[in-house]
């Protein structure tokens, strides 16, 4: 190092001084580490006849009807997923070296631009791209994938249906999923739509949605109007399995009504009775209702058994998670049943007359691992409780997140060692920021004047708090640790059973939602427990449809429900955020 300038700092490091700012230091540190090199050895100069940017290969000029090269869009987009975009435009720059169309570049770079975040970028290179059927259907997957996410249900209706009159073929899985887009979508604006079209396939649709929700007479109506139309030939969803399911004479409900969850069933039975009500107005056309009291028996096996013997056509229950558990497990079943909890996974062989409808906490992880994404974020800290539910919530969220493209930047699973914002704060890199400048100020023995800063990698923040008074105490601990400005997404928890409390610490924070919670004011611990309920008794009427199909079934009070291979009845839930001591449904952007 030269002498001189080796000196000169450390003159400057012992002056003495009351406050060593942050710029000081770093003088020092330039200082010192200019001078420990040699002087920089002269560059060749750059040849005036070559010109650096022609040395940037350009892509092959698209043909009129470019062929989409799917190979390098399946090897970028699995690189993007297990490797990151940066190791994928690696792969790009590969592409580009070696030759390839315009066109299928400009799908490779909409499609990193979107892994990234950029969404108006992503829409923008694929917007009017000429390609030949092959490559408009790509693209047609393409947009119609992207709008789903977004929730922007009829553009990814339409994109679905270009597809399949651009193919020529309508496969069981595509009209399902047509038909589940629609079910999104307010019979109000299907309506409007439809009226402004001429009597076609499409137009078909749209009605038969509209037509669907209002019951069998309008949907046969709905039938001989558009006789002869592919929409009526190969109908979606199971619905003649719907159409011809005899409606039930006799429910039995397996519910708790003594002992400590004698609450929890009496609000389930309140709201399957509601239900019954609102959807048989004529006592003749109106299902019997009886209840078992679960509590009376020995196992839940026992109480099925009493079911059937009152006359059950289909059972509704059991509640808890052990009872139907153990109801699961029973083989043959001879009356369908549709359980109000979730258990372990039923293998698909098993799940005949088998559905588990529930409030599962897992549903809301995976949803608003989606919400966030389709906002463009990419970067994400979870912050969980260490317990078997902080556990499975951050798992049922990672997966989805990762699967969608996003990366985990940060975990901080809070436990009993250190303080909630101890874990917080070292996630966020806030900590770190504060011992580094504790570490100069040592150094130097004065004060430094500088303030902390967090880790600048995070874009998103899933606080999956258990209740509503655990998300109040951990939101501003994220302000503490200067993270207060990044988007907060949480689960349903963040709705306590009496209203949320006024709090400006909840205020904004983004969530998913049952639809009887959002616009009441009438809202109590037990409402979510009576939309239960309430979906119980309306599912009885489509659970042979339900097997046949993986398409949304209904819009419930519990949210849009579908049910998987194994039973498992999924809900999609609304958007919500919170403002003050509202909520309301949130849109996106």
């Amino acid at each position: 190092m030269n002498t001189l300038c080796l000196s000169a700092a450390l003159r400057l490091l012992k002056t003495p001084r009351k406050s060593v700012s942050v710029y000081g230091v770093l003088i020092v540190l330039v200082i010192a580490g200019g001078c420990s090199s040699d002087p920089r050895q002269p560059q060749p100069p750059i040849d005036p006849g070559v010109d650096p940017v022609a040395r940037i290969p350009e892509p092959i000029p698209a043909k009129p009807e470019q062929e989409i090269n799917t190979q390098a869009l399946d090897r970028v987009q699995s690189v993007a997923l297990a490797e990151g975009t940066l190791a994928a435009r690696g792969e790009r720059w590969k592409l580009l070296n070696r030759g390839i169309d315009s066109v299928s570049l400009a799908i490779i770079d909409s499609r990193l631009a979107w892994l990234e975040g950029d969404i108006e970028e992503a829409e923008r290179l694929i917007a009017g791209l000429n390609t030949d059927r092959q490559g408009q259907l790509l693209l047609l997957r393409e947009q119609e994938t992207r709008a789903a996410l977004q929730r922007e249900w009829m553009e990814a209706s339409q994109a679905l249906h270009r597809q399949m009159e651009l193919s020529g073929t309508d496969s069981t899985e595509q009209r399902d999923r047509l038909f589940s887009y629609l079910m999104q979508v307010p019979s109000n604006r299907l309506t409007t739509v439809s009226r402004s079209l001429p009597r076609n396939d499409w137009r078909g649709w749209l009605e038969l949605v509209v037509a669907y929700r209002e019951g069998h007479l309008a949907f046969d109506e709905w039938s001989r109007r558009f006789r002869g139309f592919p929409v009526t030939l190969r109908p979606p969803a199971a619905l003649d399995l719907w159409r011809a399911q005899p409606r039930p004479q006799r429910i039995v409900m397996m519910l708790p009504l003594s002992g400590p969850l004698r609450s929890a069933g009496e609000a389930v039975l309140a709201g399957a009775i509601e239900a019954l009500y609102a959807e048989h107005a004529d006592s003749t056309q109106r299902p019997a209702l009886s209840v078992i009291d679960t509590t009376r028996y020995a196992d839940a096996r026992a109480a099925y058994r009493a079911a059937e013997a009152e006359g059950a056509d289909i059972i509704v229950g059991p509640l808890t998670k052990a009872k139907t558990r153990e109801l699961s497990l029973l083989s043959p079943r001879n009356t369908p049943v549709v359980a109000l909890n979730r258990p372990e996974a039923v293998p698909p062989a098993a799940a005949a007359r088998w559905s588990a409808l529930a409030l599962a906490p897992e549903d809301e992880a995976r949803q608003i691992a989606e919400l966030a994404f389709a906002r463009g974020a990419r970067r994400a800290m979870i912050t969980a409780p260490d317990t078997d539910w902080g556990i499975r919530m951050t798992s049922a969220l990672t997966q989805r997140w990762r699967a969608l493209g996003g990366v985990i930047a940060s975990t901080a699973l809070l436990g009993n060692e250190e303080t909630p914002s101890e874990t917080m704060g070292k996630a966020l890199g806030a900590l770190s920021s504060e011992t580094r400048i504790g570490q100069l100020e040592d150094a130097f023995e004065a004060p430094v004047q500088a303030r902390p800063r967090r880790r600048n990698d995070i874009d998103t923040v899933f606080l999956l708090a258990p209740s509503a008074s655990e998300a109040r105490e951990l939101r501003p601990l994220l302000v503490f640790h200067f993270a207060g400005d990044v988007p907060v997404y949480m689960p349903a928890t963040v709705v306590d059973g009496s209203l949320i409390l006024p709090s400006r610490d909840l205020n904004d924070v983004n969530f998913v939602e049952i639809p009887d919670v959002l616009g009441r004011k009438d809202l109590d611990r037990y409402t979510r427990l009576r939309a239960l309920g309430g979906d119980g008794v309306t599912f009885c009427s489509h659970w042979q449809q339900a097997e046949a199909t993986d398409a949304v079934l209904f819009a419930g009070r519990t949210g849009r429900l579908k049910r998987t291979a194994n039973g498992e009845v999924e809900r999609d839930l609304e958007p919500a955020r919170i403002d003050g001591a509202q909520v309301h449904r949130a849109a996106l952007p």
